[in-house]
C-alpha cells in the first residue's frame, strides 16, 4: 500500500482539481470526512464549503487507506499529518505547535487530572496531549477553533472552546491550575499588558493562574531583551512573583 505521505498528496490533488486551494478550507474538509469515517457527525457548516466539483468519495477512500496506514487511529492522522501539511506560517502567526515541543510543555507543567487551559489554542495539541481533567481553549480565529473542536471529536477527548479574544472570553475571575500557550508573535493587540500579542497573552496567563498553579508558556527572545515597559514589567513580574 502506498504510504500517508503519498495518499494525503493525492487527497490534496483532488481537493485542489476541484478548486479547492485553500489548505486550511482543505483542513477543514478533511476533518470532517475523517469524522464520519468515525461514524461520528461532522463540524464544518455545509453552507460555508465552496460549490466546487470535488469528488469526495474518492477523498473519502484516500482517507480512508491512510486511516488503516496508522494503525486505524484517525485522530493521530490528523493531529501527526494532517494538521502539518501547512508548509508555512499563517497570518496572525498562526501554525501547529510542533508536537515535541507539545509534549516538553506538558511534561513541564505536570497536567495528569489537572485543569488545564489553553488562551491561543490554534488547532487545540496543548490541549489534546494533556491529561488534563478539565480543557479550556480560546482561540480568536473561527476556523482554527473549528478545527480544534474536529481534532478534539477525534481523539474522543471533551474540550471547551470558545471562540473569540480570550482577553474578552475568559472571565476575570477565572483561574486555572494549568496554563499551556504558544501564543501569536508579533501581532498587534489592544490590552493593558501592551500592543504586543505575545507579551499581552503572556502576562494575561499569569493573571489567570491559580495559587500553586503552573504555566508553560512559549515566548519571543524580545520578551527577555526588549527595552519596552511593558516586556521589562512581565520579566520584573515573572522573577518577583513566579517561580
Amino acid at each position: 500500500m502506498e504510504e500517508i505521505p503519498g495518499l494525503l498528496n493525492q487527497v490534496w490533488a483532488e481537493f485542489r482539481k476541484g478548486g479547492i486551494t485553500d489548505d486550511i478550507a482543505i483542513i477543514g474538509q478533511v476533518s470532517d470526512i475523517l469524522l464520519t469515517i468515525q461514524g461520528k457527525p461532522g463540524l464544518i457548516s455545509q453552507s460555508s464549503t465552496p460549490k466546487t466539483e470535488v469528488d469526495r468519495s474518492r477523498i473519502k477512500d484516500l482517507l480512508q487507506q491512510a486511516v488503516e496506514q496508522n494503525n486505524g487511529d484517525a485522530g493521530d492522522l490528523f493531529d501527526r499529518y494532517v494538521l502539518f501539511r501547512l508548509d508555512q506560517m499563517l497570518p496572525g502567526g498562526r501554525y501547529p505547535t510542533p508536537r515535541h515541543i507539545v509534549q516538553f510543555m506538558i511534561a513541564l507543567a505536570d497536567t495528569e487530572g489537572k485543569q488545564v487551559a489553553d488562551f491561543a489554542c490554534g488547532s487545540g495539541g496543548l490541549l489534546i496531549h494533556s491529561e488534563g481533567s478539565q480543557r479550556i481553549g480560546a482561540e480568536i480565529s473561527p476556523e482554527w477553533a473549528q478545527l480544534a473542536q474536529a481534532n478534539a471529536s477525534l481523539h474522543d477527548k471533551p474540550i471547551e472552546i470558545r471562540t473569540g479574544n480570550a482577553l474578552r472570553v475568559i472571565r476575570e475571575s477565572e483561574t486555572f491550575e494549568r496554563v499551556l500557550m504558544n501564543p501569536p508573535f508579533g501581532e498587534k493587540i489592544k490590552s493593558e499588558f501592551g500592543s504586543r500579542s505575545e507579551t499581552a497573552l503572556n502576562a494575561f496567563a499569569l493573571n489567570h493562574l491559580a495559587d500553586d498553579g503552573r504555566a508553560a508558556l512559549l515566548a519571543s527572545s524580545g520578551l527577555l531583551f526588549s527595552g519596552s515597559q511593558f516586556e521589562a514589567k512581565l520579566r520584573q513580574r515573572m522573577v518577583e512573583e513566579n517561580y
